[in-house]
């Protein structure tokens, strides 16, 4: 059996990799291979492909850049905008060469964070119908918030949330395929030829409750992950890949300080890494022992 994972391009008006990748997605990926399935990948996304070779990628600090573009017109909506929208990732033309050469697919899977990137959704489907009739499963946030419109775009199979065990389930229900679940799924990296940084978390979800905030849709309860997990995770990764940046993803870094410390204490026995937080921290947590760990263990953004 062959399973086709894709993280799609970004239509919007800006778009810049500040330590992006489809964390979640990559322990989806894990699941499959863990049962036995071989892997197709083809991230839209990746800035380290092989077409950014001869290009002026313009990398900034810490493993970030800018992304391949080009301009479209505006969709009506946007029309009083002005500014100038774009498609973000790599060209159609290097993904319709991957699917000719990738063979028989069982089962196509895609991501999509943002709920107002469902045009990169829309356009990855269009194409992989012109080459396969296998069943499309859409997850991330997109179709986790935008339930209804998510099942108008033509994928045929809906995941919402961050339960992998309840993805199991749907998977098995809906398709002809089994899964098992496996409790010692990791993000699967090796995906991947190159990577400037990774991205990690010590736990999910939240444990505050704020009304404008869809943290808990993802993972309605708040859990920390095992210390010693993480630290492989990381451990593992950087043996091949060599990279100096590790992102947190967390929702609510601080919350747990202890747990925080215990990890980057850990992680830092490693080598040393420039950490960054691209989610935001609770300014609330943050005290002259907080702040004086965060620089000493060289969190930098």
């Amino acid at each position: 059996m062959k399973a086709l994972f894709i993280n799609p391009p970004v239509y919007d008006f800006s778009a810049f990799d500040l330590w992006s990748k489809p964390y979640g997605f990559l322990f989806i990926v894990d699941l499959f291979c863990k049962n036995g399935w071989e892997i197709s990948f083809f991230d839209f996304m990746d800035r380290n492909h092989k077409f950014y070779d001869d290009k002026d990628k313009r990398e900034k600090k810490y493993g970030c850049g800018n992304y391949y573009y080009k301009v479209l017109e505006k969709p009506a909506i946007y029309k009083e905008i002005p500014r100038r929208y774009k498609r973000f990732g790599l060209p159609q033309d290097i993904f319709f060469e991957f699917l000719e050469n990738t063979g028989k697919i069982d089962v196509i899977l895609i991501t999509c964070a943002m709920t107002y990137w469902y045009p990169g959704v829309i356009e990855v489907i269009e194409n992989c119908r012109n080459f396969t009739d296998a069943p499309v499963i859409i997850g991330g946030g997109y179709p986790t918030f935008c339930y209804e419109h998510a099942k108008k775009i033509g994928a045929d199979i809906i995941f919402q949330g961050g339960d992998i065990r309840y993805f199991v389930e749907i998977f098995n229900a809906q398709t002809k395929h089994n899964l098992m679940y496996f409790d010692n799924l990791e993000p699967c990296w090796s995906v991947y030829e190159k990577l400037s940084y990774i991205v990690v978390r010590t736990s999910y979800g939240c444990p505050f409750s704020c009304y404008y905030c869809g943290a808990k849709k993802m993972h309605p309860e708040y859990r920390l992950r095992d210390q010693d997990e993480i630290v492989r995770e990381v451990s593992r990764t950087v043996e091949k890949y060599r990279f100096d940046d590790i992102a947190f993803y967390d929702d609510a870094l601080l919350c747990s300080f202890t747990h925080l410390q215990k990890v980057v204490k850990k992680i830092t026995e490693i080598k040393k890494f420039n950490f960054h937080t691209p989610n935001g921290i609770h300014p609330r947590f943050i005290n002259k022992d907080v702040a004086f760990f965060l620089k000493e263990s060289n969190f930098k953004t």
